[in-house]
């Protein structure tokens, strides 16, 4: 059963898909070509398409684990048919370990695919492009892009056990309708509120504090006369006659005499 839902005891099928598994999908090959499941040869799977359609189109069904199993658009499994070489040919009616893939992904949409004899799924370009289950290892032959389908129809099947230990088990197809679109009877318009005008706080005026003006005090000038020193001249300083004049000669002579004369009378007192 799909991931997400529920299966009530009178058969009615409730809850949400969650399963991204159980998709339509197509498969490119590293030659660029879409696989197809050629119902002109026998449903062969051969990677030489240009364009994807409905030959090209297959229906990926999970099984467990990692292993998945391949639906052609004629409604029959993939099979790697290990009778005719291991090709991969879209023609069996059930699911058994022959239509059983192990599903390798290796990021960016690009997965491999290994069959139920352990060998890769390779685009053989050497036999028309054929799909073969016959290369031991993977390389770029076995390497292929996974293109999802958007679908809105999921097969799944439904096994039940009863006490006694026999089961049984039914296939289903579930068709999702896609919601309407509501129409709305009214758009309403919506109007936009006005935008507030911020008024703005008054901008405060700053009084500036009186400011004492300085009185100068004037310093007194002092003015002074400037006293005018009188040049003097430079004395010219008076020759000195070195030869003395008659008249002194002889008035130092009455000098002399006179002073003998009295030195003499001092002399006989």
């Amino acid at each position: 059963m799909p991931d997400g839902l529920t299966l009530s005891a009178n058969g009615v099928l409730s809850g949400t898909l969650t399963n991204t598994m159980n998709k339509l999908i197509a498969l490119r090959a590293s030659n660029g070509k879409f696989v197809a499941a050629d119902l002109n040869r026998e449903a062969i799977l051969m990677a030489n398409r240009d364009a994807r359609s409905i030959w090209e189109t297959f229906k990926l069904l999970p099984i467990e684990n990692d292993t998945v199993a391949l639906q052609a658009y004629n409604g029959k499994f993939v099979a790697a048919d290990l009778d005719r070489e291991a090709i991969l040919i879209a023609n069996r009616d059930w699911r058994s370990t022959w239509e059983t893939f192990k599903l390798v992904t290796l990021g960016n949409g690009m997965v491999a695919l290994q069959a139920y004899n352990g060998k890769f799924v390779c685009a053989n370009y050497n036999r028309e492009s054929f799909l073969m289950a016959n290369a031991d290892t993977r390389s770029t032959w076995e390497t292929f892009k996974m293109v999802d389908i958007p679908t809105d129809r999921y097969t799944f099947t439904i096994t039940a056990t009863d006490a006694a230990g026999c089961s049984g088990s039914q296939s289903y197809t579930l068709n999702i309708s896609a919601c309407p679109t509501p129409t709305p009877t009214h758009t309403p318009t919506e109007t936009p509120s006005p935008t507030p005008t911020e008024t703005p706080l008054p901008t405060p005026t700053e009084t500036p504090l009186p400011t004492a003006t300085p009185t100068e005090i004037p310093v007194p000038t002092v003015t002074m006369t400037p006293t005018e020193i009188p040049s003097i001249p430079p004395e010219i300083p008076t020759p000195i006659n070195t030869v003395p004049e008659p008249s002194t000669l002889i008035l130092v002579g009455i000098g002399i005499m006179g002073s003998l004369l009295l030195i003499r009378k001092s002399r006989k007192k």
